[in-house]
């Protein structure tokens, strides 16, 4: 069995939900801004790319270098 603690365990649950949920809307978001200015095809590179994008800003942002 592991050592982690109950507390322990669910705030790393809440970081990655929030680490997904938060990729999940910059791709949106990135999607959206995408498709009204350059149209379908920056629309589709944005829902794709931003969730990745999104994922390592906010990693790099929770857990440093």
């Amino acid at each position: 069995m592991s050592d982690t603690s109950g507390v322990a365990l669910v705030e790393e649950w809440q970081t990655g939900a929030f680490l997904l949920v938060g990729s999940v809307v910059i791709g949106v978001i990135l999607a959206g801004i995408g498709g009204s200015v350059s149209g379908q095809i920056a629309a589709v590179g944005g829902f794709i790319l931003g969730p990745i994008v999104g994922f390592l800003v906010l990693s790099y942002l929770l857990y440093g270098k």
